[in-house]
C-alpha cells in the first residue's frame, strides 16, 4: 500500500460531509465482510512510470478507484457525490465516474470515481 492511499483515505475522512453518511467506513483495496453499510472503498487501478529519454525513470502516476458501497442506488450515489466533494477540498480531481453498478451476487450498488495522482 502506497501513502498514496493513506492520504486518499485521510481526506475523505475529513470531509464532515461524507463522514455523516459512512463514518469511519472508508476501507483500503476491501470491506470487510461484517462492514456495516454504506462504505467507501479507495483501490489502486494501476502505476504509469514518466520516463526520461535514456529510459530513467523520473516519476510516477498512480491511477485510483474510490468505490461508494450501499444497499440501495440512492445511496450509493449520495456517498458518491461526498467523495467527489471531499476529494475537490483536497484538490485530488477525480477524472471518471462509473455511476451505477452492482454486484449480482450480493445485489449491493456501487458508483466509482477514478483519480490520478
Amino acid at each position: 500500500m502506497s501513502t498514496s492511499h493513506q492520504d486518499l483515505r485521510a481526506a475523505l475522512l475529513a470531509f464532515p460531509g461524507l463522514t455523516a453518511l459512512v463514518g469511519q467506513s472508508v476501507h483500503i483495496d476491501f470491506a470487510p465482510a461484517e462492514a456495516p453499510q454504506p462504505f467507501v472503498v479507495v483501490k489502486a487501478d494501476g502505476i504509469e512510470y514518466i520516463r526520461g529519454l535514456d529510459g530513467s525513470r523520473h516519476g510516477q502516476i498512480e491511477r485510483f478507484d474510490v468505490e461508494a458501497w450501499a444497499d440501495r442506488r440512492s445511496v450509493a450515489v449520495a456517498v458518491s457525490e461526498q467523495c467527489l466533494l471531499a476529494l475537490e477540498a483536497a484538490n485530488y480531481w477525480p477524472e471518471s465516474k462509473q455511476p451505477d453498478g452492482i454486484d449480482p451476487e450480493l445485489l449491493e450498488r456501487v458508483c466509482v470515481l477514478t483519480l490520478e495522482i
